[in-house]
């Protein structure tokens, strides 16, 4: 409150700081700070929308009750966010806050806020939604829905208690519902595989009529499992690799394997290896989720060991792995794509690069023949990378020079750029290096929408204009 509740250190904060700072206070559990940064913040109103969902999630009642919409119903778009992130973080006196003002969950009573509490393994809230909406009582469908959205989350023992209790093993299924019985069996491996070590796989071998072989009868199915495995955050993804492997390799007459383990209850019988591993399934019908394996830190190894195991990177898989490595910056497992998989510098994987930020890999890139433009000035600053944008900038401008182009047309695709770079709430030396390296005229109004008050003001003196006026919320 001491430095926060004078004007003057907001006004150095850009829109997106501020909105930052908004939800830290609306999440504090301290009436005043919220004070403070209300009257300060100068924040247009969509943004009640994240300030809800940040109070909802740090579990504050009284600033949920101050924040809510007057009117709230089954579509209440900011409430919806806010029963999510009270969900998936067990804050059940949110949820009967927002239940008292009249907020229903979606027709199920069982939608995104019962799949987020199951995702982060509040059994709690979960149990709480059920009772609350009689209406979403777990039936068949959503006990395999939920027990997946726990398996994902990494909550095996949630999940085994939900199918335990709500679904039916294998021999309890009628002949003519065996081919559904698959197909949640492979959504639930695949949350499995994604979010549980390899031993939690074994508790669920009662729901299926021949093991794990079974369920991975086509490359669809086993892709969606690798894909998984291939995101994990677990440490033991490469011990899931290998009995992936496993499986796929495995025919009917190969049931028993020298290297079986606790997960491993698996009889295959009658179920044809799938051409996963050193087949031409690996490259064409097979979908890798390549980004969100990006986000782990040791992709690189994780596509090495991939690549020795025999899967075929063919088709655009080598492509949308460079592009999901230079979107993360991540410079070793860039160069894997390039120069072991096959991967170009196309369009995409430089646009890629642009949004990940990383100037290690754009200059590594711009080294091998990209070239930038303005847009990717528009591009970086739209997530946020300042810096790179920036640097951007820079290089945007010498490879102009090179190519050679109308003054006229320069002057006017440099003030677009900027408009788009301030409105996105960019730090006033960006702006400035905009106006002084590129040219670029200075538009207020779109400073005056995203920029710091320092930055309107900068943006007034060049421009002889005078500073608008905002309303806080």
């Amino acid at each position: 409150m001491a430095h926060w509740g004078q004007p003057e250190p907001w006004q150095s904060l850009t829109l997106p700081q501020r909105r930052r700072l908004l939800c830290l206070a609306a999440s504090s559990h301290h009436a005043p700070s919220l004070d403070a940064a209300l009257a300060h913040c100068r924040v247009p109103e969509p943004a009640c929308v994240e300030v809800l969902e940040a109070a909802a999630a740090a579990g504050d009642v009284a600033t949920c009750e101050r924040l809510l919409p007057p009117c709230l119903g089954v579509h209440n778009y900011s409430v919806e966010l806010a029963a999510l992130a009270a969900a998936q973080e067990g804050q059940i006196a949110v949820l009967e806050c927002f239940s008292a003002h009249g907020y229903a969950a979606d027709g199920s009573g069982l939608g995104a806020p019962a799949r987020a509490a199951c995702y982060a393994g509040q059994a709690q809230a979960l149990a709480w939604l059920v009772q609350r909406y009689p209406l979403g009582r777990y039936d068949d469908g959503h006990a395999w829905d939920l027990a997946t959205a726990a398996a994902e989350g990494g909550h095996a023992d949630l999940a085994h208690q939900l199918l335990a209790s709500h679904a039916q093993p294998a021999a309890a299924v009628a002949a003519s519902s065996v081919g559904i019985q698959k197909q949640r069996l492979q959504s639930l491996l695949a949350g499995l595989a994604f979010g549980c070590p390899l031993p939690a796989f074994e508790a669920f071998h009662s729901y299926s009529p021949a093991g794990w072989s079974w369920v991975l009868d086509s490359a669809t199915a086993a892709g969606a499992v690798l894909s998984s495995i291939m995101s994990s955050a677990t440490l033991d993804w490469d011990r899931k690799l290998a009995w992936l492997q496993e499986r796929c390799s495995r025919g009917a007459c190969s049931s028993a394997s020298s290297n079986r383990g606790s997960a491993d209850a698996d009889a295959g019988a009658g179920v044809p290896p799938v051409a996963l591993f050193g087949g031409p399934a690996g490259g064409i019908s097979v979908h890798i989720g390549w980004p969100v394996a990006a986000t782990r830190p040791d992709f690189a190894q994780r596509l090495r060991v991939l690549h020795a195991m025999g899967f075929t990177f063919s088709g655009m898989a080598s492509q949308e792995v460079a592009e999901a490595a230079a979107r993360q910056g991540n410079m070793e497992a860039l160069i894997f794509a390039l120069e072991t998989l096959g991967g170009r510098v196309t369009t995409p994987v430089v646009s890629a690069a642009v949004s990940g930020g990383d100037l290690h890999v754009l200059q590594f890139l711009r080294q091998r023949g990209a070239r930038l433009t303005p847009r990717d000035v528009i591009t970086a600053a739209g997530y946020g990378r300042w810096a790179a944008a920036q640097w951007i900038t820079d290089a945007a401008v010498e490879d102009i020079d090179y190519g050679g182009s109308d003054d006229l047309y320069e002057e006017v695709v440099w003030a677009r750029v900027l408009s788009h770079v301030a409105r996105s709430g960019a730090p006033l030396s960006l702006l400035q290096h905009l106006h002084t390296e590129a040219g670029a005229a200075v538009d207020c109004a779109a400073v005056a929408a995203g920029g710091s008050l320092n930055a309107e003001r900068w943006a007034t003196s060049v421009a002889g204009a005078g500073p608008s006026t905002k309303v806080g919320l």
